[in-house]
């Protein structure tokens, strides 16, 4: 593929430049479904480059997915009051696994 599509939609070729395996997967309605985890997951794979081809194993490099936070699950699954959708945010945290660094870790979020 070598080819720059014609304007459509969202998308402008005029706004064209380079990215880093950067793509967006989307129900336009703004309606949730599996088939939108599946199609981000396929588009991750064909990636030829970074995240899909593990481009430096030394430097944590890699692919992620962005997800719309599901409230109703959250609600019924945090111990504490959450305040109302749109007011809070969730994400995965990779510790280390030396127990200093762990603590130091923990410490700062704490703070935060």
């Amino acid at each position: 593929w070598n080819q720059i599509p014609e304007k459509q939609g969202l998308y402008d070729p005029k706004r064209e430049c380079d990215a880093c395996g950067v793509g967006a997967v989307m129900n336009m309605k703004r309606l949730g479904s599996r088939k939108i985890l599946t199609d981000a997951c396929d588009m991750a794979v064909r990636m030829t480059h970074r995240g899909a081809k593990q481009a430096n194993e030394n430097d944590g490099d890699g692919v992620g997915i962005m997800l719309s936070i599901p409230d109703d699950f959250f609600r019924g699954a945090c111990p504490f009051p959450l305040p109302p959708l749109g007011d809070y945010g969730v994400g995965n945290v990779f510790l280390p696994q030396q127990q200093s660094s762990r603590d130091a870790c923990l410490a700062l979020f704490e703070r935060m």
